[in-house]
């Protein structure tokens, strides 16, 4: 019974290691894909519209989740480029957007 334990408790190691390797492939796909969806809605729609605003925002907030630092700096990039094109977008669309930014 002594031996087991320690089997056991390095098989339960190792089934962490793996399943945290599997969540870290599954946000580095998420990630891909969301990079993939803001270069497609950049070349559909252009740099200055509302779809791309969300694009910017959504990709920045799962940059931001990962937590890297580099990563972290790539996010604010995106949710300050997101939050200027919505002021852009809003100023020339209607005025009243801006009160829902504050």
């Amino acid at each position: 019974m002594q031996n087991v334990r320690p089997v056991v408790a390095i098989l339960a190691v190792h089934g962490r290691e793996a399943l945290y390797t599997q969540l870290l492939d599954l946000m580095d796909e998420t990630i891909a894909n969301h990079k993939e969806f803001f270069r497609i809605t950049l070349k559909v729609n252009g740099a200055k519209h509302l779809s791309t605003s969300l694009a910017h925002y959504n990709l920045g907030m799962y940059l931001l989740q990962t937590r890297k630092p580099s990563d972290t700096r790539e996010a604010v990039a995106m949710l300050t480029k997101a939050n200027w094109i919505l002021r852009r977008v809003a100023t020339n669309e209607d005025p009243r957007l801006l009160e829902f930014l504050q």
